[in-house]
């Protein structure tokens, strides 16, 4: 398995097969919440700096991700914050590190990016604070959401 950092704006087509898969087993209230992403906003983030994707693959087969807003915090603007915005891997490659393998690349690469501080955007059907836990992450804020209509 190859970890990489790559283009979003190359890789589009490939990765929206992931997102479908993605979408399917995380996203709640699909009755009103339909996939579709601004790649427009996406892309200019990416041309800013502001956007980055990691990627994990099986030779040449997209198989996981990872991918982050840098930017100052808002309310400390001397701290570079890396904000996961969302981070997946197929269910087949969930056996062994692989995981843990994009998650702690995805951490050197934030770093050497600039990064102060890491924050990741973790589902509550699919928790995985633990493993964030064992490598030195703890729970900050919490997030609760409805649906308004």
């Amino acid at each position: 398995m190859d970890l990489q950092k790559e283009l979003l704006i190359t890789i589009k087509d490939e990765l929206q097969l992931l997102l479908v898969d993605h979408y399917e087993e995380l996203t709640l209230n699909k009755h009103k919440v339909k996939l579709n992403p601004d790649w427009d906003i996406y892309f200019e983030l990416e041309k800013q700096g502001k956007l980055h994707l990691f990627t994990l693959r099986d030779q040449t087969e997209l198989v996981g991700y990872s991918v982050f807003f840098l930017d100052t915090h808002i309310h400390y603007k001397d701290l570079m914050v890396a904000n996961n915005d969302i981070i997946y891997l197929k269910k087949s490659d969930r056996l062994g590190i692989s995981g843990i393998r994009l998650i702690k690349y995805s951490e050197q690469q934030m770093k050497l990016l600039g990064a102060d501080k890491i924050t990741w955007h973790v589902k509550m059907s699919q928790d995985f604070r633990p493993i964030l836990h064992r490598m030195g992450y703890m729970d900050e804020d919490m997030i609760v959401g409805k649906i308004l209509t």
